[in-house]
């Protein structure tokens, strides 16, 4: 199995994650696109407090601050191992790997104040540092 070929990734800012028009749109993405993971950006809610259920489990997650951001990495794959590698407010980062391949995940929500931003650079620019040297 060629776990690129195999892989797909739907990448969502989804403004607000509860109502049953987005919940409804999350399901129908995934039937119709079946993808391997999910990423919901400015989801506004924490994830233990949202109850439905497309199949998908949870990896990693940044929680909302008030109304503002959180990010979710869910996955419907078991055949991957899915890792937790850095979570921060505006970055999640996961490992995933297959058998000796291995690449890395970063889903990004980018903060609409100027001096957040700059803090996220820095941030990325130290986790590309990190992953070269795993």
């Amino acid at each position: 199995m060629n776990m690129l070929m195999d892989f797909s990734i739907i990448s969502w800012n989804v403004c607000g994650g509860t109502n049953k028009i987005r919940k409804r749109h999350h399901k129908e993405l995934a039937r119709r696109y079946c993808p391997s993971l999910f990423v919901l950006l400015e989801i506004h809610v924490n994830f233990l407090k949202v109850k439905y259920n497309i199949g998908y489990t949870l990896v990693a997650f940044s929680k909302a601050q008030g109304y503002a951001g959180g990010i979710w990495i869910i996955s419907s794959i078991s055949y991957v191992s899915l890792s937790t590698w850095d979570i921060t407010q505006q970055c999640v980062t996961i490992q995933v790997s297959m058998g000796s391949s291995s690449w890395f995940l970063s889903a990004v929500y980018i903060s609409p104040i100027p001096g957040v931003q700059l803090q996220l650079w820095d941030y990325l620019n130290t986790i590309k540092l990190k992953v070269q040297g795993f």
